[in-house]
């Protein structure tokens, strides 16, 4: 879903420049190729813009968290984030003529994740141990094809998937049977379900078109 978010922001900032720069100019048919390569451009930069910004937050590293929620004591140690700043557009290609088709591929990562301690105290939730992830890459694959004049929304898909995403939790209510089933359904949520799931899919999609045809027509 982090994922998701991204591509929408993405989205939203370079469709809003595409927006302004075609009614503010036009849209020279006979210069349609060299449009589409500056539109190129913008799409890159803003990636570029939105990791370097992001940039300055990674890594994320807290030393002691202690907190209360929903009347659970909860501590965390040296918990440290890194790598969701590294995103990078693999492809973007414009193409098309009348209708243009925006192919773009997206990918985030690797990131790696750890607290070397967490505990927490209460009725529904408790235990102590340790937690681990890496993931080696998240990939989005953007299609949207629209009319560059009137920005008018034809189709519009978004796909995800994760690859080789490793949780190791422990000490989930003091049960590391449970820990471990815990820790490989995470697994199977970012390696298959979200990778793999037609109707998780569809439903992005959905979300997706109807998300830019209510920002941009």
């Amino acid at each position: 879903m982090k994922t998701l978010l991204i591509s929408v922001l993405l989205l939203t900032v370079f469709f809003g420049n595409i927006s302004a720069k075609t009614f503010e100019n036009g849209l020279e048919l006979e210069n349609v190729e060299y449009q589409q390569r500056a539109f190129e451009g913008i799409i890159n930069d803003t990636i570029n813009k939105l990791a370097e910004t992001l940039g300055q937050y990674d890594p994320i590293q807290i030393e002691h968290w202690a907190f209360d929620i929903l009347g659970h004591s909860c501590l965390i140690e040296n918990w440290k984030m890194e790598g969701f700043s590294k995103i990078v557009a693999a492809r973007i290609s414009f193409s098309g003529f009348i209708n243009w088709t925006l192919d773009m591929e997206i990918n985030i990562g690797p990131i790696e994740e750890f607290v070397k301690y967490w505990k927490v105290v209460g009725e529904l939730l408790y235990g102590e141990g340790k937690v681990n992830f890496d993931m080696d890459k998240a990939n989005l694959k953007i299609v949207v094809t629209l009319n560059p004049i009137t920005m008018n929304v034809k189709s519009a898909t978004i796909t995800p998937h994760i690859s080789n995403a490793k949780h190791t939790i422990t000490g989930l209510l003091h049960d590391e049977e449970l820990s471990r089933k815990v820790s490989d359904y995470m697994d199977w949520l970012l390696n298959d379900y979200i990778s793999n799931n037609k109707q998780l899919h569809d439903w992005l999609n959905n979300i997706f078109y109807n998300l830019l045809k209510r920002v941009i027509g």
